[in-house]
Parts: C-alpha cells; structure tokens; sequence
C-alpha cells in the first residue's frame, strides 16, 4: 500500500488515515514507517528548517529500507484521537512482527539535527540486518521449500500406493469370501449325498435281507421302478388289494384269497403313515423353517426356491415334482399342499 521511493510521502488533511492506521496497527507493512512531524511554527524563524531533520536526505538514506513520511499541515487537531507524533517528535513504527515503536523526541540545535538523522539511519540499518528474513528470501529457505514440494508430491504418490494396496487386499478378501462359500456350498452337498447314499445303503440291506429270507416262490415280480423307501412298492400293492377286499362281497373266493394275502404279508400301511406325517408338518402352515426342511428331507424330498415358491423334488426324480407357496394365501393352504404331496409321492 505504500511505495517504495527515495523521497518522503507527505502527509496532509487529505490522507491521515494513513498515519493513523499505522499508529493503530490496522495496517502492517514489510518496511518500518519514519514519521516526522513538523516543528511547532511558533519555534520557527524566518531562516529555520521545518523539520527537525532534513527529511529528502533521510528519506534518500532509507530508501528500500524504509517509509519516509512527512507533516505537512499543522494535524494536531485531525490527529488528536490518534497517539502520532506531533512538533517535531519522529516516530518510528514496526508493523510488522512484535517490536514495539520508538519515539525520538525533538531537541533544539543544529548538531542535534545531524545526531538525530544518523541515529536514525543507524538504528533503521541494524534493524534490517538483524530482522529475520523470510525464508524464501535466502538460498536455505528455497531448498527447503524444494525439498516440502518434493515430500508432499511423495506422500501424495505414496497415499496413491496405499489406496491401490487397500483396493487389492478388499478385492482378495472378495476372491476369499467367494472361495469360502463355495467351499461350504460343496460340504453341504457332500453331505446331503452322504445321506443319501446311507439311507439307499441301508434299503438294499433291507431289501436283500427279505429278499435271502424269503423262502416260498413271490406271487408277482418287481417290475423296473426302484423303491423309494424301504417296503414302498409292496406296500402300494398291499393297499390296492385292502380297497379291493373291501369292495368285495365276502364269502366269495375273491374275498378269501385277498384276505389270506393281506393277512400273510403284514399289510402295515406305510404310505397312508407318511401322509399323515406330512399333514402335521403342515399343520398351520405359515412358512417353510428350517425343522420343516429337515423332516421333509428326511421323507425324501428336496426343496428349492424359485421366485415366489418352492419346489419340492421328491427323491430327485423330476417326475414328481410339487410347488409349494412361500406366502400361505389362507387358513387351507397347509393341508392343500400336505394333500398334493400326499397324492404324488405316497
């Protein structure tokens, strides 16, 4: 805000701000402020100077090293709020850091003018020399700058680094988790077929058992459907025959030898069991939880989800395949699907 020159700045009516915000320190500047007010006129003569100093040499003395400013008018009065330098007093104001300001009071005589303006030359040039520079003034300060460009550009490339190092390690654990599910999707099913494999294991045995202990030549053969549970197909023919004698008028042939064949082969209604088991599981049917599944499973059936249903898949074979509603529509949607089961698969 203030030139740099080897001449004074006169300070007039015009412009006493300037010297007032320097007082107030609302104004800082990189150079000290000499202000030098001008002598009372009723200290003058016709041949005296009006300053107290000569104000050109200074102000040619201090040039590039300080603000020369001068009292042009009598501003007492404009000035009086203002704690500035009046009748022949020189201020000396540092704006800028912490030093305090110096006032040189006026002293009558010629030598005490030339003393006055060495002085102040001398104190303004110690100062200068003294004060710190900005850092960027000196070689030292640049390197430094240099090398906090150099560390900051660094730590940016290295921010990068580890931002690209987190995104590969989020993307392995993705790539592990992944693994992971698939992993316990295949032990699920290793087990399920486990399961399987023991329950089949278990009808052949049974099955070959009856097969060694029965003696006497079978009434009629399997054909090619394999059982799904242990006693399944002669317990369909069993059921056929018991609706056939009761349909048949006793005391006929038909009706004895139906008779003597139930009788002999421990008709125990093994299907009609594992409908009602079915009924109860779907007694209030709400949703299908997880003992559902199992008793379902363990009565051979699987189940999978397909929108807004299941479909129950009995004993892997497409054949018999039933929907099953994820959302019960009313009170009767249980027993509906208990007896759709009942009907395919029992």
């Amino acid at each position: 805000g203030l030139d740099v020159m080897n001449t004074p700045l006169e300070i007039h009516s015009g412009n006493t701000d300037i010297i007032a915000d320097i007082v107030n320190r609302k104004k800082s500047y990189a150079l000290p402020v000499i202000y030098v007010s001008a002598l009372k006129k009723k200290l003058l003569s016709a041949d005296s100077e009006t300053y107290p100093v000569d104000v050109r040499w200074l102000a040619s003395r201090l040039k590039g090293v300080a603000h020369v400013l001068v009292e042009t008018d009598d501003l007492h009065e404009e000035l009086r709020g203002v704690r500035c330098d009046h009748g022949g007093d020189i201020g000396i104001y540092f704006t800028s850091g912490s030093y305090l300001h110096k006032i040189r009071r006026y002293k009558k005589g010629s030598k005490r003018r030339e003393e006055s303006l060495e002085k102040i030359v001398d104190l303004l040039i110690k100062h200068m020399t003294i004060r710190q520079p900005e850092k960027l003034y000196t070689w030292h300060g640049v390197n430094n700058s240099v090398l906090l460009d150099i560390l900051a550009a660094q730590s940016e490339r290295m921010e990068i680094v580890e931002k690209e190092r987190d995104k590969i390690q989020s993307e392995n654990a993705d790539i592990y988790d992944a693994f992971d599910d698939e992993f316990a999707m295949l032990n699920k099913k290793i087990e399920e077929l486990t399961k399987t494999n023991e329950k089949l294991m278990a009808e052949t045995y049974a099955m070959s058992s009856q097969i060694a202990s029965d003696k006497d030549k079978p009434v009629i053969y399997y054909g090619t459907e394999r059982e799904m549970y242990s006693g399944e197909i002669r317990d369909y023919v069993l059921s056929v025959l018991s609706e056939a004698y009761k349909n048949t008028k006793p005391g006929t042939r038909k009706s004895d030898v139906l008779k003597d064949i139930l009788e002999k082969n421990n008709y125990q209604q093994l299907g009609k069991s594992r409908r009602e088991e079915v009924k109860k599981i779907f007694n209030g049917y709400k949703n299908v939880s997880a003992a559902m599944r199992g008793e379902l499973e363990r009565l051979g059936f699987t189940l999978t989800e397909e929108g807004k249903h299941y479909k129950a898949l009995y004993h892997g074979d497409p054949r018999y395949m039933i929907t099953i509603a994820k959302t019960p529509s009313d009170n009767r949607t249980g027993m509906n699907v208990a007896h759709s089961i009942g009907e395919t698969a029992f």
